[in-house]
């Protein structure tokens, strides 16, 4: 009996003592705000202007919005702040919490120069800020308490070691407690250690509560399953300097009780940061991330025909979602030229319109006249003739007008077919014909391929002593032949260059000279 009366005895000396402790605390506050942290976020990356519309301030000037994140202070607390303003050219037209109450949202005139600062009852307030304001735009902004307070750990076990996010602080002592002194406001990790003894606990520090009572649980108590559910199921989870994978997705973890920050990432997704604490049995995170596509619509006029990456997918506005990257956009309309345009997509843009590059330079109609020759290894002389838009086509007559036609044959060695040896007098000739025709093609302004086969024959003859032309068959072909070159267009001027080959036995080079009109 006696024992029981000491130990209320000694508890309700330590309540009082508690109490009395939290009621001298000292507390140091200023509301801050990073002047330099101000950037512009989420705009659209075509006009970019603020994605939700802005408003006007009651004298029909241009707002701007500001996106404050404050830190170190409660949602309640946040929900207390007052923004005001320095001048009076300035209005705030709209002050709201922020999702989650972790910041607030000002809406407020759009100049260069702006000056505001906050106010709170019990904080006071801010340092004044100047910040330049653009009519229509988006910013984020950076603000904190900077505050410090004496937090007093209770416990029932004198000697245990304290930790605070993971840094030894101390003893508890006889009386039951240990003070720290300048601890920030917001949430910290609080650890006691005895022997194999052990208690994990997340607190937040605020104004209300400084004071936090802590019970020793046995270590071996002190674990449990983290299961992470990850879509897609390739997604890579890293935690606690860990890098875990698995086929299905599914992830579990066993892992001590505390805060953990994670990430889950995947190509082609958008990663996730997060923090996850586990102070039960189990605890499961759904993780489904969000993956990099822009939904994108191209604007076209109803008669012009697209293409992305050389695949046609239709005409006029196009619409559909695309993975990050560069994309060659191609367009065509009637008799114009194809219009070309590079589209770059980053990961952080969901929707985007743009506007298709429109065909706007008609067809060039050339119509050609060349006269032409084979310079090498036979003098030739002809002409081509070609017509030509994007493609076109050409016919082609070239021949060393010498029609000479042997009375008999013979080879090169001289022996005459049927019989008999040639005798001949040193005289020779020979004859050339090509007809052609093909492709033209208008590879740029001033550049124009062909490509083209038909019937080609060379014919070589010698002159006996009696006089007679004989032909030479082992030097005499005709049959199949093929040609390519180029055609150079400066003004009307046009100039040629290629080469041909009959039967895959007689190569010949060529030149030209005509107009293009």
């Amino acid at each position: 009996m006696r024992n029981i009366i000491r130990f209320i005895v000694a508890t309700l000396a330590l309540c009082f003592s508690v109490a009395m402790h939290a009621q001298t605390v000292a507390q140091s506050s200023t509301l801050v705000l990073d002047e330099k942290s101000l950037e512009a976020v989420n705009a659209d990356a075509v006009t970019g202007l603020a994605l939700d519309p802005i408003g006007k301030d009651r004298s029909n000037r241009p707002c701007a919005r500001i996106k404050l994140h404050i830190n170190r202070m409660t949602p309640e607390e946040i929900g207390q702040i007052e923004v005001r303003t320095i001048g009076g050219n300035v209005l705030v037209m709209k002050q709201q919490l922020a999702y989650e109450g972790n910041g607030i949202i000002i809406e407020l005139t759009a100049r260069k120069g702006t000056r505001f600062y906050l106010h709170h009852d019990k904080f006071g307030d801010s340092n004044a800020v100047t910040v330049d304001l653009e009519a229509n735009k988006e910013y984020r902004m950076e603000g904190w308490n900077d505050i410090t307070l004496p937090v007093t750990v209770v416990c029932m076990a004198p000697g245990a070691e304290v930790f605070l996010d993971g840094v030894y602080q101390g003893l508890i002592g006889h009386d039951h407690m240990l003070t720290l002194q300048g601890v920030s406001a917001g949430l910290h990790d609080l650890r006691l250690v005895l022997g194999d003894d052990e208690s994990f606990k997340q607190i937040t520090v605020s104004t209300e509560l400084v004071t936090f009572h802590v019970e020793l649980k046995n270590k071996d108590l002190l674990h449990g399953t983290l299961t992470f559910n990850l879509n897609p199921h390739n997604a890579v989870l890293e935690i606690d300097g860990e890098t875990l994978t698995s086929e299905d997705g599914v992830i579990n973890r066993r892992t001590r009780h505390g805060s953990y920050g994670y990430t889950v990432s995947a190509e082609g997704y958008h990663s996730i940061e997060g923090t996850v604490s586990i102070d039960t049995t189990n605890v499961v995170r759904n993780i489904v991330l969000k993956q990099m596509i822009t939904n994108l619509t191209l604007n076209a006029a109803d008669d012009v025909k697209v293409w992305i990456d050389g695949e046609k997918v239709g005409e006029g506005t196009w619409k559909g979602a695309l993975a990050p990257g560069s994309y060659e956009i191609k367009t065509k309309k009637g008799a114009y030229y194809p219009a070309y345009s590079t589209l770059t997509l980053t990961p952080d843009m969901d929707e985007l319109t743009v506007d298709a590059p429109e065909p706007t330079v008609p067809y060039e109609k050339n119509l050609l006249v060349m006269p032409v020759a084979s310079v090498y290894p036979s003098m030739s002389y002809g002409l081509m003739l070609g017509y030509v838009q994007t493609v076109g086509g050409y016919a082609k007559f070239r021949s060393n007008f010498d029609f000479t036609a042997g009375a008999y044959n013979s080879t090169s060695d001289c022996n005459i077919e049927g019989g008999g040896y040639l005798w001949p007098s040193g005289e020779k000739t020979e004859t050339i014909m090509n007809v052609t025709g093909g492709l033209l093609i208008r590879a740029a302004k001033f550049m124009y391929p062909y490509f083209g086969a038909g019937y080609g024959s060379r014919n070589v003859l010698w002159k006996d002593t009696d006089g007679a032309w004989v032909g030479i068959s082992d030097y005499s072909f005709a049959g199949l032949s093929a040609e390519a070159g180029v055609i150079f267009k400066f003004g009307p001027v046009s100039l040629s260059a290629g080469v041909s080959n009959t039967a895959f036995k007689y190569t010949a080079a060529e030149v030209g000279l005509g107009v293009m009109f």
